[in-house]
């Protein structure tokens, strides 16, 4: 079988305010502001982490819904720590996967398979 590939594309545009985008996936638009100015919306850093924290969060809403198992709520929370003098390299990310509704076992199971992706 044929391998198939899933494609995203986002469009970012520079706008008349410096350090802020227009950016545009499917048919929703968003303004993303540079790491130091305008300073009034979010910046690159946290559409990026929360990117990786939605995804975590339908990742255990979806295998749970497989695995038959109550999820009553799945909060994320992402933190990545830089050195200010090199803002592009990561020193840690911590990602924490609290889980409302499954037994201790079963939230276990479904964290680990969130890991494992």
């Amino acid at each position: 079988m044929a391998e198939q590939w899933l494609t995203n594309t986002v469009r970012s545009t520079t706008t008349n305010v410096p350090g802020r985008t227009l950016n545009s996936a499917g048919v929703h638009h968003f303004i993303i502001d540079g790491p130091a100015h305008p300073n009034e919306e979010i910046v690159s850093i946290e559409a990026f982490l929360a990117g990786i924290s939605s995804c975590a969060t339908h990742l255990c809403e979806d295998f749970a819904l497989e695995d038959g198992i109550l999820l009553e709520r799945v909060n994320v929370t992402i933190e990545a720590v830089r050195p200010a003098d090199e803002p592009n390299r990561f020193e840690n990310i911590d990602l924490r996967i609290e889980l409302a509704g499954p037994s201790q076992e079963q939230a276990e199971r479904l964290v680990h398979r969130f890991k494992e992706r």
